[in-house]
């Protein structure tokens, strides 16, 4: 059996469950929120980050359009 099908293999998850569950702790200890809040909060962050670019490029061709 090739590497990929060896790894595949090890779990019937795509993922170490022991690995995740580790990991979700950390995160949960470190931020302090539960998983509702943080997925609320990264989904804003992810809709709020282009829409604060797009507005940023809004507003410079406003001004450069003032001063021609």
């Amino acid at each position: 059996m090739d590497t990929f099908g060896s790894i595949l293999a090890h779990h019937s998850e795509a993922v170490d469950p022991t690995l995740v569950e580790w990991i979700r702790h950390q995160i949960d200890d470190v931020v302090g929120l539960d998983a509702v809040s943080i997925v609320l909060l990264l989904g804003a962050l992810i809709v709020l980050f282009p829409a604060g670019l797009l507005a940023l490029v809004w507003l410079q061709r406003r001004r450069a359009a003032r001063r021609s």
